[in-house]
This record gives C-alpha cells, sequence and structure tokens, in this order.
C-alpha cells in the first residue's frame, strides 16, 4: 500500500501547479468547459449547503472548490499531496488542508456534514474503503462523482480501446447504479440519488477550438446527453444518510436525477 501511495503521489505532485487550475474555466475554454461539465448538475445542489462543513478526499486539482467558496462551504481538503493547495488556504478559499490516505482516514465519525470526491475513487486500491469511510466521517451525506460502467464503456473494451489503466497505473474503477444502491443498502442510509451524463474523451486539441466550432461543440453535446445520458460514461451520486430538504428534493427532480429510498429501513 505504502509504494502504490508513493507511486500515486509523484505522478500527481507533476500535475498539479495550484490556482489556475482552481479557477472556472473562460468561456473561450472548452477543455476546461469539459472538464467543469460534471461539476454544472452539482451547483444548484451546492446552493442548498451553504455553511455545511465538507471533507473533500483525494482533492487533486480541486476544480470543485471554487464552487464549495462560491455557496460559503466549510472545506477540509485532504490529499497524498498538498503543496498545491497552499495558496488557497492562504487566500481563504479552504478552510484547511491535510495529508490523509483516502482508504484510512485519522478524522472522528460524522466529523463533517458532507463527504465529497471527484474522480478520486478510481484512484485508490480499494475504492469501496474510500467511498466507506468519507460515509463513517459524514453526518448527511456523501457525494462522488466517477465513470460509470456503462454499456458504452463496454462496447469500446471489446472495440480494444484500452482504458483501464492509467499513467499513474491505478486500475479505472467503474460503478454501476445497483452496486451504490447495495452500498446504500449495508450502509443503512436513507436514499440516494444518480445522473448519468454523457462526456466525450477530454483532448488537449480542444483547447484551440472557439467560436462557431466551439458553440457546435457545446450544442452537440447537450443534445447527445439529452439521448444517451442514460448509458454514458459519467457517473454522479448524493448518498443521503438523513433525508434530503425540501429544496433539494426540488433541485433533484429540476436536475433529472433517479432517486431512490433506501427499502427496508426504520429512518
Amino acid at each position: 500500500m505504502q509504494e502504490y501511495n508513493e507511486l500515486q503521489k509523484a505522478h500527481y505532485s507533476r500535475q498539479y501547479s495550484g490556482f489556475e487550475k482552481i479557477k472556472p474555466p473562460e468561456e473561450e475554454d472548452l477543455f476546461g468547459w469539459c472538464k467543469w461539465y460534471p461539476l454544472v448538475f452539482l451547483d444548484d445542489f451546492f446552493s442548498t449547503l451553504s455553511q455545511q462543513t465538507f471533507l473533500v478526499t483525494c482533492c487533486g486539482a480541486g476544480r470543485e472548490l471554487y464552487l464549495f467558496h462560491k455557496h460559503n462551504i466549510v472545506v477540509t481538503a485532504t490529499d497524498l499531496t498538498i503543496e498545491h493547495l497552499e495558496p488557497l488556504y492562504r487566500d481563504g478559499m479552504i478552510n484547511k488542508a491535510e495529508i490523509q490516505d483516502a482508504q484510512k482516514l485519522t478524522f472522528g465519525d460524522e466529523s463533517f456534514d458532507y463527504g465529497f470526491i471527484n474522480a478520486g475513487l478510481h484512484h485508490l486500491q480499494y475504492p469501496h474503503a474510500g467511498l466507506t469511510e468519507l460515509l463513517r466521517c459524514s453526518r448527511k451525506g456523501v457525494i462522488f462523482i466517477e465513470s460509470q460502467d456503462s454499456p458504452l464503456h463496454a462496447i469500446t473494451r471489446r472495440l480494444g480501446r484500452n482504458a483501464d489503466f492509467e499513467p499513474a497505473g491505478n486500475y479505472v474503477y467503474r460503478w454501476k447504479r445497483r452496486e451504490v444502491e447495495k452500498i446504500c443498502l449495508s450502509a443503512h442510509l436513507h436514499s440516494f440519488a444518480i445522473k448519468t451524463v454523457f462526456l466525450p474523451i477530454i483532448h488537449n486539441a480542444m483547447a484551440g477550438c472557439e467560436g462557431t466550432r466551439m458553440r457546435a461543440f457545446k450544442l452537440l453535446l447537450r443534445c447527445t446527453n439529452w439521448i444517451f445520458a442514460p448509458i454514458g460514461n459519467l457517473f454522479i451520486a448524493i448518498l443521503f444518510k438523513q433525508a434530503p430538504t425540501e429544496e433539494q428534493n426540488t433541485y433533484l427532480v429540476n436536475r433529472g436525477y433517479k432517486y431512490k429510498r433506501a427499502l427496508g429501513l426504520s429512518k
């Protein structure tokens, strides 16, 4: 485990360059816009959580930190390396940064209102351990963004596209709806909500896309999501330990989440 963590730390330390990755993308930056696309669906939900405390694991480049700051969410950010987060702490974007192993957090039970992880579970040797640790440390729920184990992915695998391992050496663990439901039932959670999204492969070449071409791409992406979102490659999940508020329920409906009560529980 220690050797694996060191490989991960070395790889991602080379990629984190600090504050410029946290800022929202410029309108003409197609590459940045695509990277932010999943967070667009969570912006309204975050607006219901002002002054709530958040534990963020595998924080990485921390694109979501801007939204947390925007909605006055109190953030403790953690990762295997946190040097790149120091400017954010000094500027008040986050409240605390700590070196933590996401699979063995040192925080006490229910120390935070919510746990959050954005495309970080698949970097772990034991993704379920990372998720259950967040659940242990949260009072109200956990939010995570990850790849979906969808029919679309199955097709690409059959065509020979090798996307199971990343340059850092980790296996890319992908999730299914039923898998999340079983976790919620096992943990005696109140309910869960899932939103699936189709997002094309993001390539640096997109950075040069502008004008009519960019507007056409965004329109195509929205149309594609209208048709293919259920079998898309991106997975946004909100696991509720407590019942969502009326405001949060409205958000889930407006954003097209599939909400389900974890049946058989007394809560």
